[in-house]
C-alpha cells in the first residue's frame, strides 16, 4: 500500500519566502539510456576512383542508329549562266484589256518664279476694316452717391400714432392653501390588500463566489510518476547524405562541337539607303501660289440693318376701364373643408369619480 500523499515530500523542500534550489521532476526521475548498441547509418567504405582509361564515346545511339542517305536535289541551272529562253509571262501575256482609263487630274508642275516670297497674306491684302462706334454699358452705377440735405426721421408711426391712456391690469387673487382637519390615514391598497408570501421561499442553487483555500501541503505525485509505463523503444533512422566530393584531375573540354565544327565565310548583308536622302536644296522658295493668281475679288455690297425707332412710353395717366374690372364677374367660393385630425387636448368637465 503505498503511503499518503501528505507524507511524500523532499527532505529539501523549504517553506515560502526561501530560494527555490531543488531539481525539477525532469531531471530528478529521468533515467538516461545505453544507445551504443543500436546499428547506425550504411557508410560506404571503399571510395570512388577515377577510372585510367579514356571515355570512347561509344553510346547506345551510335551503336544501333542506323542513318538513312538522302539524296540532294540536282539544280538544274547552272550557276553564273544567263537565261536566254522565253518565259511563260512573254509568251501568255495578250496586253491590257480595253482602254486606258483617262486621268482627269491637272498637271501641276512645280515651278520658280525667281523672285522671293513676299510677307504679304491674303488678310492683310484683302481684308476692309469697318469702323464700329464704341458700345455703350448698360451695366448700373452702383457708385453711392451723397446727399446734403439732412436725414428726415420723421416716420409715419411717429405722424400718426395717438397714445391712449390705459388703466391698470386686473390682477386675480390666488387662494391659499388650507390643510385640511382630517389627519391623513395613510393607508393604500397594497397595505390593506397584502397578506404575506404564500409557501416557502424557492431554494437557491447558486454557487458562492468565495475563494477555495485549503490547508493540506501539495500533492507532488504527478500522473506521469504514477501511472507511467516505460516501453523499450529507439531513436527514429535519419539518413545523412554525404557532402560533395571534388573529383580529381582535369575536366576533358574536347567536345564535339569544337572537333568537327567548320566555320563557312560569311559577309554582313549591305544597308541599301536612297542616294537623294537628306539633301536640302540651295534654291530660293518659290511662294507664288494658285489662290493669289487666280484669285477674283468680287465687290460684295454690305448688308444694311434697318433703323428701329426707340420706344416711347406715354406720360399721361391712364382714365378708363381696364377689361378686367369691365367684364370680371365675381364667384362665391366654398371653401375647402379640412380633414386634418385635431391635435388639441381633450377638456371634460365631467365630474371625476
Amino acid at each position: 500500500m503505498a503511503p499518503p500523499a501528505a507524507q511524500i515530500r523532499h527532505d529539501d523542500q523549504k517553506t515560502q519566502g526561501g530560494k527555490f534550489e531543488r531539481e525539477p521532476t525532469y531531471k530528478a526521475d529521468y533515467k538516461k539510456w545505453d544507445m551504443s548498441g543500436r546499428p547506425g547509418p550504411y557508410v560506404r567504405k571503399d571510395e570512388w576512383v577515377q577510372p585510367i582509361a579514356r571515355f570512347e564515346g561509344e553510346t547506345t545511339m551510335n551503336h544501333d542508329y542506323r542513318p538513312k542517305f538522302v539524296r540532294e536535289r540536282e539544280q538544274y541551272k547552272a550557276p553564273g549562266v544567263p537565261f536566254d529562253g522565253v518565259t511563260t509571262f512573254k509568251r501568255d501575256y495578250r496586253g491590257p484589256i480595253g482602254e486606258l482609263t483617262k486621268s482627269f487630274k491637272p498637271d501641276n508642275q512645280a515651278f520658280s518664279s525667281g523672285q522671293p516670297l513676299e510677307d504679304l497674306t491674303t488678310n492683310r491684302k484683302d481684308y476692309i476694316k469697318h469702323a464700329q462706334p464704341p458700345r455703350q454699358s448698360i451695366k448700373p452705377q452702383e457708385a453711392s452717391k451723397l446727399s446734403d440735405a439732412p436725414f428726415a426721421d420723421n416716420t409715419g408711426y411717429r405722424q400718426s400714432y395717438q397714445p391712449h391712456i390705459l388703466g391698470p391690469k386686473f390682477v386675480r387673487e390666488r387662494e391659499q392653501y388650507k390643510a385640511p382637519g382630517v389627519p391623513f390615514e395613510g393607508v393604500t391598497t397594497f397595505k390593506r390588500d397584502y397578506r404575506g408570501t404564500i409557501g416557502e421561499l424557492t431554494k437557491s442553487f447558486k454557487p458562492d463566489n468565495e475563494a477555495f483555500s485549503s490547508g493540506q501541503p501539495l500533492e507532488d505525485l504527478t500522473t506521469n510518476r504514477k501511472d507511467y509505463i516505460k516501453y523499450p523503444a529507439s531513436k527514429p533512422y535519419v539518413h545523412v547524405h554525404e557532402g560533395y566530393k571534388k573529383p580529381e584531375g582535369d575536366m576533358f573540354m574536347q567536345t564535339t562541337h569544337k572537333s568537327t565544327y567548320r566555320q563557312l565565310p560569311w559577309a554582313r548583308n549591305a544597308m541599301i539607303r536612297p542616294t537623294d536622302a537628306g539633301k536640302v536644296s540651295n534654291g530660293p522658295f518659290d511662294g507664288t501660289t494658285n489662290y493669289a493668281q487666280n484669285y477674283k475679288q468680287w465687290q460684295v455690297r454690305r448688308v444694311e440693318q434697318p433703323a428701329r425707332e426707340g420706344y416711347h412710353p406715354n406720360n399721361a395717366p391712364f382714365e378708363g376701364m381696364s377689361t378686367q374690372k369691365a367684364h370680371f364677374i365675381p364667384q362665391g367660393m366654398v371653401e375647402n373643408r379640412s380633414f386634418k385630425p385635431d391635435n388639441t387636448a381633450f377638456q371634460s368637465y365631467a365630474n371625476i369619480m
